[in-house]
């Protein structure tokens, strides 16, 4: 496999293209997951009840990185994309940071570095 690039501004105007599209492909598979959303979370409720805030803040900040890379035209997105926070998104990430704190440490114990 071999890319073919003439300058570094041509591969990332090429990469922020191909980040553009897949962008809009996951922003249609948002729609669909998020008709599924409640049978999703009832089975992920029963596995860990903690989860199922965490799938939800994780669902609203993939929907807002969307949405900026989706606004942004190819040359935004080659010099990256910034996103703003709102408080109540910032106090959502607080608020699942010890669940997801312990989910890691869950997840570690046992596996050898």
């Amino acid at each position: 496999m071999s890319f073919n690039f003439s300058s570094i501004g041509h591969m990332f105007a090429t990469v922020a293209h191909d980040v553009v599209k897949v962008s809009k492909v996951v922003e249609q598979a948002i729609g669909k997951i998020q008709a599924t959303e409640t049978q999703v979370e009832s089975l992920t409720a029963l596995v860990n009840p903690q989860a199922v805030v965490i799938e939800r803040t994780a669902y609203g900040l993939l929907g807002l990185v969307v949405a900026a890379v989706d606004a942004a035209d190819a040359a935004a997105s080659a010099n990256g994309v910034d996103l703003k926070l709102d408080e109540a998104t910032v106090t959502a990430i607080k608020a699942i940071i010890p669940a997801l704190k312990t989910a890691s440490a869950t997840v570690t114990t046992g596996v050898k570095s």
